[in-house]
């Protein structure tokens, strides 16, 4: 018989809790079950005494044992700094990083407190996007000095703009027009970017802020989560999903104002970063593309791209030229 290799997995529950008794001190467990299944599978977990827990495991073809230990790094990190961050959870031998032997080979795990708030619900005010700029500032200024090494490749412009373009050119075997769009598209956002660069704020981003990686306490603290995409980049690409979100909604503008005077207040936001987050935000429209190209076709097959939601994409990146003014 055929012997068939394993792409991903999905644990037994009843495992997992034999598992998690076995490697932390958390007390006996009164229920485990997936939580979410997406670029990492998270478990949630109630104990006995009342406790939650996430179990986030990490894709085996996404981030390995370095990766994830990396972002373990950067929180801890953070919570030094007085950053609201989700708190892992060490386990019985003081290792926070958990290894999994899977059917697929080892995975990267690490098992998390329930971070006290909710994520934000509509109607969000400009209030709470001020908070959330500021917030991103106090945490941009603490990883100021956060010098571990990152094992994965910085946002620089041949990886975030270069690399993207070629991807997305390369999966666009009929469509001659699209290739030679996207091809003419990413050099122009590299040009710009490279002109620009020196004046701009680098460091270690969050990589995906958006209010469903932050939660809101009670008494207003911001805590954020999922750093699976942080990195080196510029600083003025951590905002570029509210202000993409401003240009397709008039709505939303109060709300990027709000974020940048929330910023402003904590940290300096120079006109060259604010006149970057354009170019940064269509860079990210693109990068994005290409990361479904490159990822969720294997993950979860062709339906995630076809050809139709491929043009749209593009047609939405046809967008930027106009907002951008190129020619």
């Amino acid at each position: 018989m055929t012997h068939l290799e394993v792409v991903h997995s999905l644990f037994e529950p009843a495992s997992l809790v034999e598992v998690i008794t076995q490697r932390y001190d958390v007390g006996p467990v009164a229920s485990l079950a997936l939580h979410r299944s997406y670029v990492n599978d998270v478990y949630r977990i109630e104990t006995s005494a009342g406790g939650v827990c996430f179990l986030k495991i990490a894709r085996r073809s996404w981030r390995n044992a370095e990766d994830v230990g990396w972002n373990v790094a950067l929180q801890q990190h953070l919570r030094r700094h007085h950053v609201s961050v989700a708190e892992p959870v060490p386990q019985r031998n003081g290792e926070i990083v958990c290894v999994l032997d899977a059917p697929e080979g080892q995975r990267a795990a690490v098992l998390y407190k329930a971070t006290p708030g909710t994520k934000p619900r509509p109607p969000v005010l400009p209030e709470l996007y001020a908070r959330v700029g500021a917030a991103t500032a106090r945490m941009h200024d603490a990883l100021d000095d956060f010098d571990e090494p990152c094992p994965r490749p910085g946002r620089t412009t041949p990886w975030l703009i270069e690399r993207s373009g070629r991807i997305i050119v390369a999966s666009l075997h009929r469509a001659g027009a699209d290739r030679a769009f996207v091809d003419h598209f990413s050099q122009r956002l590299a040009a710009d970017i490279c002109t620009r660069a020196a004046g701009l704020d680098w460091g270690v981003c969050h990589g995906d802020l958006t209010l469903d990686n932050l939660i809101v306490d009670h008494d207003g603290t911001i805590s954020f989560f999922d750093f699976d995409l942080a990195a080196p980049a510029w600083r003025a690409s951590d905002p570029s999903g509210v202000y993409a979100w401003s240009l397709e909604d008039p709505t939303a503008r109060p709300l990027w104002e709000a974020f940048l005077a929330g910023y402003r207040s904590e940290r300096s936001f120079t006109v060259a970063d604010e006149a970057a987050v354009p170019t940064l935000a269509a860079a990210y429209d693109l990068w994005d593309l290409a990361h479904e190209i490159e990822h969720w076709r294997a993950w979860s097959g062709d339906w995630r791209t076809t050809p139709e939601i491929v043009s749209k994409r593009i047609a939405r990146l046809r967008l930027w030229t106009a907002r951008l003014g190129h020619t």
